[in-house]
């Protein structure tokens, strides 16, 4: 029975971390051929997806065009149901490393076309694989390759088969990264579409930007790589802060969101946290006024403007001549307006749109809705609760 040195669980181990670190499928396809040889001594090392009854393949190596020559694609493809380690994948659904030598001797395997026609011109000698989990009739075949007469040993073969099931598991975590950036992708175009200002930001302050957010973010922080590739620094540490404020507790405290004023008007940044990532929505608005204020409350614009006018004195007669409406008109726009802010009279209709203005004017001089309603203290003048 093969049996392992304290060399080989120190190869294992540094093969697994190095393995575990990789994100996307792309990067796991090359990470995995460029690290085995040194797991298990081999001159070619491959990532192999075959389509066994299609007889079509792709392929990554640890050094390409090693295996590469006129036609080479076609006549590996025209002879793929030959290959001994392949068929018996495809049939049987082993997952154990497998040798071309567990069922060929040297002068069967050279008498076969997929020799004579493709392993002889590579050179092949002696192949080890093992496969990861796919649905038939395709094969993902990992193959380890020697040109020379010594075959692939049982230590060999104990090391891949210890190894396999870490493989897969990376596999399948590279391969669902890679499903869910493809699907972030198509989301980030449908938002380009509606011209939205939207970031998602990784632990390490890269991001991926619609192209409304570039601009804001080029327009309100002078400096910004023109290809959104990292988050400005007054945003990564304000969008940190509140990140950090979220760890350890299960009453998240209020995300309050950033405002930043250029000329006349604010750009707004809302946060949207997850466990290792998180989503910044960019909206710019023109600085706020007291009649903008008011819609945040279900006010139209017309009660907006007339509700502007209450708050100054003005009877239904003068504002009826300001807005070219008749008194009556204005009337029923005051009844709405107390509906809508569940008030019963002029003065405390008045007395509220004053303090709103205030809490615009004073206090950020560019509130969002959701802060309005929040820091309007309608006990103060005595009305009911919104």
């Amino acid at each position: 029975m093969a049996r392992l040195a304290g060399s080989d669980i120190t190869a294992l181990l540094e093969f697994l971390k190095d393995l575990y670190s990789v994100c996307d499928l792309r990067v796991f396809r090359r990470q995995l051929v460029s690290r085995m040889h040194k797991l298990v001594g081999s001159e070619l090392t491959s990532y192999n997806e075959v389509d066994f009854l299609g007889r079509r393949h792709t392929s990554v190596s640890d050094h390409p065009g090693a295996s590469e020559f006129p036609d080479s694609h076609n006549i590996f493809d025209q002879h793929v149901a030959e290959h001994p380690l392949i068929g018996r994948f495809a049939r049987s659904g082993d997952a154990g490393a497998l040798k071309i030598s567990d069922f060929l001797t040297k002068s069967q395997f050279r008498k076969l076309g997929l020799y004579e026609d493709f392993y002889r011109r590579v050179p092949v000698r002696q192949q080890m694989a093992f496969v990861l989990p796919a649905r038939p009739p395709t094969v993902i075949g990992i193959a380890l390759n020697r040109s020379g007469s010594l075959d692939f040993s049982e230590r060999d073969r104990l090391l891949l088969n210890l190894v396999r099931p870490h493989v897969v598991q990376a596999y399948r975590s590279a391969k669902a990264i890679t499903q869910m950036s493809r699907k972030l992708v198509m989301a980030f175009s449908a938002l380009e579409s509606l011209d939205s200002a939207v970031l998602l930001v990784s632990q390490s302050a890269r991001m991926l930007a619609t192209r409304r957010a570039t601009q804001l973010l080029a327009k309100y922080f002078p400096g910004t790589a023109p290809t959104g590739a990292q988050l400005p620094d007054i945003l990564r540490r304000w969008a940190r802060h509140h990140m950090d404020n979220l760890k350890g507790t299960d009453v998240p405290s209020v995300l309050t969101p950033l405002t930043v004023k250029k000329g006349g008007n604010r750009l707004i940044v809302r946060l949207v946290p997850d466990a290792d990532c998180f989503l910044l929505n960019l909206t710019e608005w023109p600085n706020a006024t007291g009649q903008e204020a008011f819609l945040s409350f279900g006010l139209t614009p017309r009660e907006a403007e007339v509700l502007s006018w209450v708050a100054q004195g003005k009877t239904n007669i003068v504002i009826g001549k300001i807005l070219e409406l008749s008194p009556r008109t204005v009337q029923k726009h005051v009844e709405h307006i107390f509906q809508k802010l569940r008030v019963e009279t002029r003065t405390a209709a008045a007395a509220w749109a004053l303090q709103i203005q205030g809490q615009v004017n004073s206090i950020t001089g560019c509130a969002t809705p959701r802060a309005l309603r929040e820091v309007a203290p309608s006990e103060r003048w005595g009305l009911a609760p919104l």
